[in-house]
């Protein structure tokens, strides 16, 4: 009957009607290299993974051994003639069974039984080992095309054994001939990858990946480990502060930025982690920005720069960890998730909190200026936290119109300036600290600027921690000390203002309000409605990518419709100038001044310059500016008449001045050189350097402007006008060691002599101890080099600072406008040859018109404003 049922079955199976229960089938022909290249994303990582079996390798040894184990030592030899890296470590070794189950098995990890052994016989916590997922092999086939291993058992009676494998599915083993205990790893490394067996290469992959493994892993033959073998945290001190300082001098090394507070990690439950945490000196405005923490496992490195092992609140902090008991990718280059992650992340965030807590006890200053440096975060750091809510309330610095402080000195200077002790006045609307703090200076009060994110949340809790305090919105409903309403005549006296203003308001929501505030210079203000503020909110909702894009989307729909912001316009009826419009009928001139002080009083406060807002200002703006150029036009014209006998006035006293042979009002430099066409190039460097910012001087040549009747004339006659002098003297012209003799004259002004590298030794005797600037020969062919290396010698020479002009005496170089301003020649060489200096062309701008000087140097008046403004842009005007 059996034999009849299993026939049957047998029958179904082939048929297809029972399900078979099969193997997988796989294929290892080059999955090896396969696995190994897709699974590593760097190619170094190798390093890693023989490292890490060779420190495995010792720890099994020591604990089987026991005291007959000697100290573990790897060392890493490299071969860039055989193109190998060795890695040899005296460890336990492997007998044949082990090479066979571990070693040639791909997810067998000989480490990983090795743990099970010591769970079972409760070591695991004395013995620490690092390997998990027999996979670490495949990572030498990253680099290597060829991977031979040589093992010895420490186990007595057991044979040395030679393992080789090219990453394909089949290895070859035999009997090897090494004699001491331990294994030796070689790779022969891709041709791709020879960059690989350079040894700071290698070095430098150790310090990465195992600077902190307890066992010195030498280099070839050197005698100091590359490894540093301990972080501090592995050390044991006898004070807490020598731990403090080692942790501290160990984050300045090994990070870039500074640490202002240095926080020592050292957590046994739920899981052991170790290491240290440190406030970065880094400011960090992004609110999606995380702390960044190196990650380690059991000594060796896992990841760099992990970003979600702090809280979300601890953006200014940074540091490095090691825990065993955190759960790594396969790769072991990334950590899981998982709720060891979780837990260990709300560890370290009670750490900071605590640390920053008894540093606001401990050390109030310092806190303080921690707090300074990180307001921002530490105020989102706090909300979360009642306890360090309540622990730093009162340090949190903010701004005011006083600059920044503490709510604690606040109360102290509100005492002092004579305000209530319990009154925190304060305002949320952000953009608006320029008129609140007008506002209060003119009242003598102090008020906090609490307009960025979490301040108003901030005092709403502070509120509620300390009943005694009355916090004071300055908003519309809460401000009649600062904007006083009228009564009864002074308010009907001012109702038809009001009206007038509200009519030419672009939202019908908006209101004027007649009021007394101060300063009384100033005409009018505006706050924020309420349905503004909404706007506002709605707005920033809107902007939040922290929002589904649906939510955020429904909110931009919503405010589509709004294209203006309503306010509370403030009429100060304390200002000459409101109490002039009130007096005055209503009239197109009265309506543009209404824009205009409407217009003026918004830009007070960005939020509300909307389109819609910014469309009628210009439209307002552009009457005003209409009506003032009709009403100017007379005046300039009246102007240019005198502006003329100004200029003859101008004219003559220049002339008499070279008459006179005084020095130029503006900076002058002489420069003697050989009139040789090779020199072009250094005279033209020349001029672009010392025509140019920051010295702005003209530099003139004894051919420039003929003033005397001969050529000696015309050279001590500029020599007389110059305020200090350059001198060529590689070719020892005559000519130029003449000028040289009149400069010594004057011997209160600078000179400055230049000479090629190749004549230095040429130079008399008698012109040793002068400051030289120095150039080649071959410098004259390239005039860039040549400006730079001018450039550079010149602004070393602190006998030049004196001479650095004022603004009205900056000399205009037509070089300068055209290389520097990019005007065109013709304009650059009328508008010079007509004014010196800034100084003279600002007068005249200022004193006539652009349409007169420009049609006295027969340019358009569009080129003379564009000028104007490139002027204030370059000089800084």
């Amino acid at each position: 009957m059996s034999q009849n049922t299993d026939q049957i079955n047998s029958e179904a199976k082939s048929l297809g009607i029972v399900a078979q229960q099969s193997e997988f089938q796989i294929d290892l022909q080059g999955l090896i290299k396969l696995l190994a290249k897709n699974l590593y994303a760097e190619a170094d990582v190798f390093i890693r993974e023989m490292l890490q079996n060779g420190h495995d390798s010792v720890k099994r040894r020591r604990e089987l051994q026991g005291e007959g184990a000697p100290p573990g030592e790897i060392r890493v030899r490299v071969d860039r003639i055989a193109g190998t890296i060795s890695f040899t470590d005296n460890g336990a070794g492997m007998t044949e069974t082990e090479v066979r189950e571990y070693l040639s098995t791909i997810g067998r990890s000989g480490t990983d039984a090795f743990r099970q052994d010591l769970v079972s016989r409760g070591r695991q916590a004395e013995v620490t080992v690092i390997g998990q997922f027999g996979i670490g092999l495949l990572s030498a086939f990253i680099v290597a095309d060829r991977v031979v291993v040589e093992t010895l058992s420490w186990v007595q009676g057991n044979p040395a054994w030679r393992w080789e494998s090219n990453g394909e599915k089949t290895y070859d083993l035999q009997r090897g001939d090494r004699k001491d205990i331990g294994s030796t790893v070689t790779l022969y490394i891709n041709d791709k990858y020879r960059d690989m067996l350079s040894l700071e290469e290698l070095r430098r992959g150790i310090r990465k990946y195992a600077d902190f493994l307890p066992l010195s892993i030498y280099v070839n033959d050197d005698e100091s480990p590359a490894n540093a073998v301990n972080a501090p945290w592995h050390k044991h001190y006898d004070n807490p502060k020598d731990e403090l300082l080692e942790m501290s001098i160990f984050v300045a090394r090994r990070f870039p930025d500074n640490p202002l507070s240095t926080i020592p990690i050292h957590l046994k439950s739920p899981y052991k982690v170790d290491g240290v945490l440190y406030v970065s000196d880094n400011r960090i405005p992004d609110v999606n920005t995380t702390g960044l923490v190196d990650i380690y496992q059991s000594r060796m490195f896992v990841v760099q720069g992990y970003r979600d092992m702090l809280p979300s609140w601890a953006k200014f902090v940074r540091g490095i960890i090691d825990s065993p008991a955190l759960t790594l990718t396969a790769a072991r280059d990334a950590v899981q998730q998982d709720n060891v992650q979780k837990e260990i992340k709300a560890q370290l965030g009670d750490a900071i909190i605590q640390h920053l807590t008894q540093l606001s006890k401990d050390e109030p200053t310092k806190f303080q200026r921690l707090c300074d440096w990180h307001h921002y975060h530490l105020k989102g750091m706090a909300l979360r936290d009642e306890t360090f809510f309540q622990s730093v309330a009162d340090l949190i610095p903010f701004e005011t119109n006083q600059g920044s402080m503490s709510l604690q000195r606040y109360f102290e200077e509100a005492k002092r300036l004579g305000q209530s002790e319990t009154d925190l006045l304060y305002f949320d609307e952000r953009g608006s600290a320029t008129q609140f703090y007008m506002l209060c200076e003119a009242r003598g009060l102090l008020v906090v600027d609490a307009s960025q994110v979490f301040e108003d949340d901030f005092l709403e809790r502070y509120g509620r921690l300390r009943p005694e305090i009355k916090l004071k919105q300055l908003n519309i409903g809460e401000s009649d000390f600062i904007f006083e309403p009228l009564k009864g005549d002074e308010q009907k006296e001012f109702r038809s203002l009001e009206q007038e203003f509200m009519r030419g308001m672009p939202d019908r929501r908006s209101i004027a309000k007649a009021v007394k505030f101060k300063p009384e210079s100033i005409p009018a203000l505006s706050v924020m409605s309420a349905a503004a503020k909404n706007q506002a909110k709605l707005k920033q909702a809107g902007d939040n990518i922290a929002l589904p894009e649906e939510v955020r989307k429904l909110v931009k729909d919503v405010l589509q419709g709004e294209r203006s912001v309503p306010i509370t316009l403030y009429l100060n009826v304390s200002n000459p100038m409101i109490q002039k419009l009130a007096k005055m009928p209503p009239t197109e001139d009265t309506r543009d001044a209404y824009m205009a002080l409407y217009n003026n009083s918004i830009m007070l406060i960005n939020q509300i310059l909307t389109a819609q807002n910014a469309e009628a200002m210009f439209k307002s703006f552009t009457k005003v500016i209409d009506r003032m150029i009709a009403q100017t036009d007379e005046v300039q014209k009246l102007n240019g008449q005198i502006f003329k006998l100004k200029n003859e006035i101008h004219e003559l006293k220049n002339l008499a001045v070279a008459q006179g042979s005084e020095q130029t009002g503006h900076v002058s430099c002489f420069f003697a050189m050989p009139f040789d066409a090779k020199y072009d190039p250094l005279l033209e460097a020349t001029k672009r350097i010392l025509e140019d910012k920051p010295y702005s001087w003209q530099v003139v040549r004894a051919d420039d402007n003929l003033q005397g009747l001969t050529i000696v004339d015309n050279v001590r006659e500029a020599i007389q006008r110059s305020h200090c002098y350059l001198a060529e003297i590689s070719d020892a012209n005559p000519n130029v060691f003449l000028e040289i003799g009149m400069m010594r004259n004057y011997d209160d002004r600078p000179i400055i002599f230049l000479c090629q590298e190749e004549s230095i030794n040429l130079i008399p005797a008698d012109l040793h101890g002068y400051l030289y600037l120095t150039y080649k020969l071959s410098d004259l062919n390239d005039i860039n080099s040549l400006i730079s290396k001018l450039d550079t010698q010149l602004s070393r020479v602190l006998s030049l600072i004196d001479l650095k002009p004022s603004i009205e005496n900056i000399y205009l170089s037509s070089r300068v406008l055209v290389h520097q301003m990019d005007l065109s020649e013709n304009f650059s060489r009328k508008i010079t040859g007509r004014y010196t200096t800034l100084g003279d062309f600002l007068a005249s701008y200022k004193k006539s018109s652009a349409q007169f000087i420009a049609e006295e140097i027969n340019v358009k008046p569009s080129s003379i404003y564009h000028f104007y403004e490139l002027c204030q842009e370059y000089y800084g005007v």
